[in-house]
């Protein structure tokens, strides 16, 4: 995805601690619209530790790692 520059830090400054970013591949113009909406994993990898609703999920065990489809 291509973002200007600083935007993915507004992003992630926008979504901690409350929230998380949406995979850009299961946005309506992204490459997998059809598969709904799933939280990116390089957010996740690098932030879900500091994001309450990541946290929250992952106690509650709610959350499923999926591949993405081919």
């Amino acid at each position: 995805m291509s973002l200007r520059s600083g935007r993915l830090k507004d992003l992630i400054d926008q979504s901690l601690p409350d929230s998380y970013i949406v995979c850009h591949s299961t946005l309506p113009q992204g490459e997998f619209p059809d598969s709904g909406p799933a939280i990116c994993k390089g957010f996740y990898d690098k932030y879900g530790d500091q994001s309450i609703a990541i946290r929250l999920m992952v106690l509650h065990d709610l959350l499923v790692e999926v591949l993405p489809p081919c």
